[in-house]
C-alpha cells in the first residue's frame, strides 16, 4: 500500500532541503574574504613579476654594456685589416 504524503509533511521535506542548501552556502563576509585572498595573491605575484621584469632589465643592460657593439667591431677590424697591410703582416684569416 502506497503511503499518501500531506501537504504538511511535503513542505517539511522542502524546508528540510532549503535549510541544508543554506547552511552550505557561503556568506557574503565568506565571499569578500575570498576575494581580499585573490587581491593579495595578485598583487604578490604583479610584484614579484614586476621584480623579475627589472632583473631582467638590469641583466640585459650589463650585457649590452660588456660586448662591443657591431658596427663599433667592424671599425676596428677594418683599421686592424689596414695596419696589418700597411707593415706587411699576414693575417690569420
Amino acid at each position: 500500500m502506497v503511503k499518501k504524503t500531506t501537504n504538511e509533511e511535503l513542505a517539511r521535506m522542502i524546508k528540510v532541503g532549503f535549510d541544508d542548501v543554506t547552511g552550505r552556502m557561503a556568506t557574503k563576509a565568506d565571499l569578500q574574504n575570498v576575494k581580499a585572498d585573490l587581491e593579495n595573491k595578485i598583487d604578490t605575484a604583479k610584484l614579484e613579476l614586476e621584480n623579475k621584469i627589472n632583473r631582467l632589465e638590469n641583466g640585459q643592460s650589463e650585457i649590452k654594456g660588456a660586448l662591443i657593439p657591431k658596427l663599433d667591431f667592424e671599425d676596428l677590424s677594418a683599421r686592424v685589416k689596414y695596419t696589418e697591410t700597411k707593415l706587411g703582416i699576414v693575417s690569420g684569416k
